[in-house]
């Protein structure tokens, strides 16, 4: 059977660095980065919706207006 998993490519000599290395980092540093940063405006987003949301105690004494209460009939 032939060996088929290195047909037509030339191979590497030992030593030498692999092309594109530094470039493949900096893009995988900055898609990091940006996922981190997505993550903590989302993280902080929900904090302030948890600071922000209404008591529960809150909701009984609050004056309701009667622009949206149902008509009597």
């Amino acid at each position: 059977m032939a060996d088929t998993r290195n047909s037509g490519s030339k191979g590497r000599t030992n030593g030498s660095a692999r092309k594109g290395t530094r470039r493949r980092k900096q893009v995988v540093q900055a898609a990091t980065a940006g996922a981190a940063l997505g993550i903590g405006s989302a993280a902080l987003v929900a904090a302030l919706m948890y600071a922000n949301r209404p008591k529960d105690d809150e909701g009984e004494s609050t004056v309701r207006d009667s622009r949206f209460e149902p008509r009597e009939s």
